[in-house]
């Protein structure tokens, strides 16, 4: 999966701390994951392929009643 999340920055022309991110969103495709829930919605949706689960982005600060 490290190779597959690094091709992936490499083909987007992508460096630094990206990989990180690029390696959960791999790591979730591998798992057959129906969604990834990011506050960093950009870089993820950056590094999305058609086969990547989706990326939920929820609201800033999360609206959560106790």
């Amino acid at each position: 999966m490290y190779d597959e999340a690094m091709q992936r920055c490499t083909d987007r022309q992508l460096s630094s701390g990206v990989l990180f991110d690029a390696l959960h969103l791999v790591a979730a495709e591998h798992a057959g994951a129906d969604a990834l829930v990011t506050f960093n919605g950009s870089e993820f949706l950056r590094l999305a392929a058609p086969t990547s689960p989706r990326i939920v982005i929820p609201p800033d600060p999360p609206e959560v009643t106790l």
